[in-house]
């Protein structure tokens, strides 16, 4: 069986390195050889259905884009991010180029082909490509549309988190809205793993580094699990996660940045600290949790980042505790810390009004520990009721999947149609209050005494075996937790 073979059957995948360069030729080679045109349609409207085919240029800066499509009509394609389209023709005829961001055809028809040269833009470090700057979308495509896309070998080696079929990477549905991060160019090395079921694709990008291969894949497939632990019937059954060793400024974390993506599949980047040693990587590195973390839950809209990005910063910490990697007292030391430098931080707008703006005003600290500070309150709420924040985020979003977004409206309905109605009030005040939340009477009852910088633990809290439980990963029973 080779490596496509295992992708397209999404059997159990064994510890198999190779070069990116090798993974390609066999996706290119089993492709198979593409038509010129979409087929003919038959008397009964076609289903709807986006074939995309990438080819190299004479630039090795641009890529070739064949599109075609069927079962629709549209008058626009679009990138979703930049503008590096710079021709489009139709049937050798050339088509208007809308600032390098999109293309408009001349007429209603389908089904059809579409040309176009695109410059390849990476994102964050040469190697990283987000497709929404590569592949131009249709506008008005329906949800139900079959995309196929097709790498060719003059195109290079490209990974992406999409399944294969037969030659081809087919994304879920969400693509047409949203993107991900692609993998691509000579000298990566692939490994592929099944971590409890899901089926992690591991690019580390050439470059020098101290941390070895099989110390970053272990600590990293630790870190997969950690995050899916959080809601493992709804986690996606694949991610693809790709490492660019990178010189890093100093007081950086070992991993100095990671961006999750979700649009047709889950990508996760990682910039590593090229001179972070082992030590620092198993000790100081909450990234990779973090931005593993995003896939337990759905996305929201830029306005709402407080709660999704607050999930993540609380479990970041959490979940290493319960993993081993750092103590408990290290656990809430760090949650501490973090709650107190949003104390000062932000510009005093409305939390979701924050949210949205802090690419511009830099409130980071704000918008992230306050949604922590939620998730912590919410979390012991929950818990005196015998439940805990992962359980009841699990069943407010039964059945929806990762790439699903939600706006804040529908997560505090399902919340309140759950019996949840004291988190719902808790997140509406949150969201519109211009501070951040006050958990001095959450410290008292846990046991959390703050020491200027410093944290003690009070063992004698009326609430000390829900603070254990919480980085245990225990569900606390009330019965347990009677004022003694």
């Amino acid at each position: 069986m080779n490596l496509v073979d295992e992708l397209n059957t999404r059997t159990r995948l064994g510890r198999r390195k190779a070069p990116l360069g090798v993974i390609f030729f066999a996706l290119t080679a089993c492709g198979g050889a593409l038509e010129a045109e979409l087929p003919a349609a038959p008397s009964s409207p076609p289903p709807p259905a986006l074939r995309y085919e990438i080819r190299g240029a004479d630039d090795e800066h641009l890529r070739d884009v064949e599109v075609c499509f069927q079962g629709f009509t549209t008058r626009r394609f679009v990138l979703l991010e930049g503008d590096g389209i710079v021709s489009a023709t139709r049937e050798g005829q050339p088509l208007v180029v809308e600032k390098g961001k999109g293309f408009a055809l001349d007429a209603d028809v389908t089904p059809t082909c579409v040309r176009y040269r695109v410059r390849l833009t990476p994102s964050v470090r040469p190697g990283f490509v987000h497709d929404a700057t590569l592949l131009a979308r249709p506008l008005d495509a329906p949800a139900s549309t079959a995309v196929r896309i097709h790498v060719r070998e003059s195109a290079g080696p490209v990974v992406t988190p999409f399944e294969v079929d037969e030659g081809a990477y087919v994304p879920r549905p969400s693509f047409l809205e949203r993107s991900t991060t692609w993998v691509y160019g000579e000298g990566a090395r692939l490994l592929l793993r099944d971590v409890d079921g899901v089926e992690l694709r591991l690019v580390i990008l050439p470059g020098q580094k101290r941390i070895p291969d099989e110390v970053l894949e272990a600590h990293l497939v630790r870190s997969l699990e950690l995050a899916r632990s959080l809601a493992p019937a709804r986690y996606p059954e694949r991610v693809l996660v790709a490492v660019a060793p990178s010189p890093v400024s100093a007081g950086n974390p070992p991993i100095a940045f990671g961006l999750a993506r979700r649009g047709g599949g889950a990508s996760v980047l990682f910039v590593l600290d090229e001179d972070a040693d082992e030590e620092a990587l198993a000790r100081e590195d909450w990234v990779s949790v973090h931005e593993l973390a995003h896939f337990a839950f759905p996305a929201m809209p830029r306005s709402e980042a407080w709660l999704t990005e607050g999930w993540a910063t609380y479990f970041q910490e959490v979940l290493r505790a319960r993993g081993g990697l750092i103590s408990p007292e290290d656990a809430w030391l760090r949650l501490h810390r973090g709650f107190a430098k949003s104390q000062h931080d932000g510009t005093g707008r409305p939390l979701h009004e924050e949210a949205l703006a802090m690419y511009e005003t830099y409130a980071f600290k704000r918008v992230y520990w306050a949604g922590a500070a939620t998730a912590l309150e919410d979390d012991v709420a929950l818990r005196l009721r015998g439940s805990r924040l992962e359980e009841a985020l699990a069943r407010v979003f039964e059945g929806e999947p990762f790439d699903r977004w939600i706006e804040f409206s529908d997560y505090v309905a399902r919340l309140e149609a759950s019996g949840h109605a004291d988190l719902a009030e808790r997140a509406r005040e949150v969201r519109s209050g211009t501070g951040v939340p006050d958990l001095s009477a959450v410290y008292a009852t846990l046991g959390l005494e703050a020491r200027g910088g410093s944290l003690e633990l009070d063992d004698s809290a009326e609430l000390v075996s829900v603070r254990r439980a919480i980085v245990r990963g225990d569900a606390s029973a009330p019965s347990a937790l009677r004022p003694r």
